[in-house]
């Protein structure tokens, strides 16, 4: 069992929340559970998200494995019939989550034809509650939402060749109505080990820059994160892809933490409600540690924001 007398600031989610909620009259309304791992070393991870639509009576998931740097299962399905089970005990498209004990273990398996895996999951400390959703960014992402930071054991077969890893990563828990992305955003999952991660979800809003569900755990401590951290991420020839970054990470005590970022193995593009998101697995460093994660970037192609139209008297269009 893990320790439950960490100073966090958030609350700790409660067990009962590892089930399913009883869903809103929103059609978009849905409940999700996302599993990651990431290993730098080997140019390895996986990202597993799974998502019921009770009053769609549809199912979707979105899930990649890349081994050695190379991107070996990736796939999403929307619209599968609704599995019956709760979201942290399902199986949809060929994975499958069940819990081992709520809230502090889990098992995630894939099964495909040349590829079996199963990840043995285990948050390095109690799962958090917090508010997804940012005042004028455009997008409402969910009425309920815990996340935590993490390590896999991860064994299995791949092309007749047998899998033994490890990688550090992130697990949540969504659910409620959930509409769009903000106009850009930018996460960065940093794990230094158990005692010390960095889970930042930057969006920029009319307000400016902010973070959300975002934290540093040092040293048997949960602190928020501040507004004043900056994400400057280094995006490819694609404009979309993202390399690497630069990142001052605030912390609401005054601390700043400087985090340099590189990809290290081939990203993938999730479609994300009315947007897309692309992250890829990378390799961190900061204050002379070397940590493991996950950088991921999004941006609006669609034009201004509506607030920028609206100060140029454009009237919602963009002159050619």
């Amino acid at each position: 069992m893990m320790s439950h007398d960490i100073a966090a600031v958030p609350k700790f989610a409660l067990a009962i929340d590892n089930d399913n909620h009883a869903p809103g009259p929103e059609e978009n309304w849905q409940e999700s559970s996302l599993f990651t791992w990431h290993d730098a070393d080997s140019a390895s991870g996986g990202f597993y998200r799974l998502g019921m639509h009770p009053n769609r009576k549809t199912a979707s998931i979105y899930t990649w494995t890349a081994l050695d740097g190379r991107m070996v299962d990736r796939r999403m399905l929307w619209g599968v019939p609704l599995p019956a089970g709760h979201i942290t005990g399902i199986t949809i498209g060929d994975v499958a989550v069940s819990t081992i004990d709520p809230l502090e273990r889990y098992q995630v398996t894939v099964t495909r034809p040349d590829l079996s895996l199963t990840l043995d999951w285990r948050p390095f400390v109690p799962p958090m509650m917090h508010t997804l959703s940012t005042p004028g960014s455009g997008s409402v992402l969910a009425k309920g939402h815990y996340n935590t930071m993490g390590r896999a054991t991860v064994t299995g077969e791949f092309e007749g060749r047998r899998i033994e890893l490890w990688g550090d990563g992130f697990m949540d828990h969504s659910w409620g109505p959930r509409t769009g992305i903000p106009l850009g955003t930018r996460w960065l999952v940093a794990s230094f080990g158990p005692d010390f991660c960095i889970m930042i979800l930057q969006n920029m809003t009319e307000q400016g820059s902010m973070v959300k569900a975002s934290y540093i755990l040092r040293d048997g401590r949960v602190v928020n994160a501040s507004s004043r951290t900056r994400i400057h991420m280094t995006v490819g020839d694609d404009s979309y892809s993202p390399e690497g970054c630069e990142a001052e990470v605030w912390d609401v005590e005054g601390r700043c933490y400087r985090v340099r970022g590189k990809v290290v193995a081939p990203c993938s593009v999730y479609p994300f409600h009315d947007s897309f998101l692309t992250h890829g697995t990378a390799v961190f460093e900061c204050g002379g540690r070397v940590g493991r994660g996950i950088l991921e970037c999004s941006n609006n192609f669609k034009g201004p924001p509506d607030w920028e139209v609206a100060t140029l008297g454009l009237a919602g269009q963009t002159p050619i």
